[in-house]
């Protein structure tokens, strides 16, 4: 059984921050991927991102809760993650999404 104090959620706020700056890194190298690659990467992306998010949700507690994405929840990810593929979209909606803070 685990201690949660405030050093533990300094700690895995940092890896988490740590880990969302790899994954905005790696969203750049997605163009460079084979096209059909594209749409599972920039999904597993959000999925990871969300993952982090669920941790932080539980207040950081990963030994008593789970922190997962659901089915639904992954599914409803992926035309966000297809619109960040799109280089050719309009009103520059595409390929922009993925970088932002939000995603």
């Amino acid at each position: 059984d685990g201690i949660i104090d405030q050093n533990y959620k300094d700690l895995l706020n940092f890896e988490i921050q740590r880990a969302e700056s790899f994954y905005k890194h790696a969203a750049l190298g997605i163009p460079m991927l084979a096209p059909e690659a594209r749409l599972a990467v920039s999904t597993s992306l959000r999925v990871y991102k969300g993952i982090l998010d669920k941790i932080i949700q539980n207040d950081y507690d990963n030994f008593r809760k789970r922190a997962y994405v659901s089915k639904l929840e992954k599914f409803s990810m992926m035309p966000a993650a297809w619109l960040d593929i799109q280089d050719d979209l309009p009103f520059g909606i595409g390929g922009s999404a993925l970088h932002s803070s939000s995603s």
